[in-house]
């Protein structure tokens, strides 16, 4: 009860941080669509025609990807004008849905204009919400705030039946979002807190790889799932991985915070491979309890996203670094995207060796990285949880 009592009361100072200001809705909502468009990129290939849709996967996830980095690169001079720009094309690529062009017009405008109302601003929003945290709250504060958004993101799924509700609701989006620019003070953004140690590249190269090697295995397995799992049956292993998800967000957050970063990385990828063991093992079978793996992308999802960027990046570098991570995570639709496909053929046996091979290269790369959260942080904490007990106690036996 005492943990329970300690996890409400993260959560609440968590929303105090973030709750507050309009940076917090117009970068929930950024995220929203970004996602909005990227995962129902199908809806835009039936616009377009079905043969052309190789074509116009490589080149809206490459338009996306580059949007992101150059916006990343001007991320100190998007101000004012820079996002009331983004959200209007961003209503311009929801009308264009809403008015379908198709053939190779459409290819080309909906890659370019695309990819870049969805992606150009989002390293820049999601850097201003980090830069609100600091070592001892970056965890809790991060769980929330994606918690809060994939809710979001959940309701807008289940409300997109046709692609013109698809543009309907993006246009709706980018008009709210524009109205809360003009609430942000784009000048502001100094971070709470800087990172106390300085990482070299190969430590930031490694936290990347890591990621991807999520992302990757999320990929495979996923595929695998949409060919033993069929109709609503994996219809409802979805939503209820999200579920999962959803809880172990705001839960793994806070635990991020009291235990450190680095024992919930390697629970998470040691926790996979033993899942995905007993699946290869069991024949593809236990694939229908795999929603249970929605732990660790929860987990997986708010420390790659942003405690790491705060952790271990300094503030000028953060926009960049987002780019990256949020580009990898736009390569691991682009794999799945391709892994769907009726030419790819992944047999059952196969899914073990190769999920066993990177979740275990990625164990071992995480042993030899360093925890992310300082020592005198864990330490205050520590203190700080033994003064707690020891009032408690006094104040049992007075």
């Amino acid at each position: 009860m005492a943990y329970v009592g300690k996890t409400a009361r993260s959560i609440r100072e968590s929303w105090s941080v973030i709750g507050r200001s309009p940076i917090f809705y117009y970068s929930g909502l950024s995220i929203v669509a970004m996602y909005v468009a990227t995962y129902n990129y199908m809806a835009i290939v039936d616009l377009i025609g079905q043969g052309l849709e190789p074509f116009f996967l490589g080149a809206f996830f490459t338009c996306t990807i580059v949007s992101l980095i150059i916006g990343a690169f001007f991320h100190e001079k998007l101000r004012l004008k820079g996002h009331l720009i983004w959200n209007l094309l961003g209503v311009i690529f929801g009308i264009m849905l809403i008015l379908p062009i198709s053939g190779l017009y459409g290819l080309v405008l909906y890659s370019i204009l695309g990819g870049l109302s969805v992606g150009f601003c989002v390293p820049s929003v999601i850097t201003r919400i980090v830069n609100k945290t600091n070592y001892e709250n970056r965890g809790s504060v991060s769980g929330v705030f994606i918690a809060i958004i994939y809710v979001l993101i959940i309701g807008c799924s289940l409300s997109i039946t046709t692609t013109v509700q698809m543009g309907i609701l993006l246009c709706l989006i980018k008009l709210i979002s524009t109205f809360l620019v003009f609430k942000i003070d784009f000048m502001k953004s100094t971070p709470v807190e800087s990172p106390f140690v300085k990482y070299g590249a190969g430590v930031k190269v490694a936290f990347c790889f890591i990621w991807f090697t999520f992302l990757l295995v999320n990929a495979i397995t996923s595929a695998i799932g949409t060919k033993l799992v069929l109709g609503n049956e994996f219809v409802i292993l979805n939503i209820t991985t999200l579920v999962i998800g959803l809880v172990s967000m705001t839960l793994g957050g806070v635990l991020m915070d009291e235990i450190g970063r680095k024992k919930m990385l390697i629970f998470c990828y040691a926790y996979l491979g033993l899942e995905y063991a007993m699946v290869s093992l069991s024949g593809g079978f236990l694939i229908r309890y795999t929603f249970l793996d929605g732990i660790a992308w929860g987990i997986l999802t708010v420390y790659f996203i942003m405690v790491l960027v705060g952790d271990i990046i300094v503030p000028k570098m953060r926009p960049f670094f987002v780019s990256v991570i949020m580009a990898l995570a736009i390569l691991g639709l682009y794999s799945r995207s391709i892994l769907y496909t009726e030419e790819t053929v992944i047999q059952m046996e196969q899914i073990f060796p190769l999920t066993s091979v990177f979740l275990f290269v990625a164990v071992f790369v995480i042993l030899l990285l360093p925890e992310t959260l300082p020592d005198k942080v864990m330490q205050k904490k520590e203190l700080q949880n033994y003064l707690q007990r020891a009032k408690k106690v006094k104040e049992k036996y007075r």
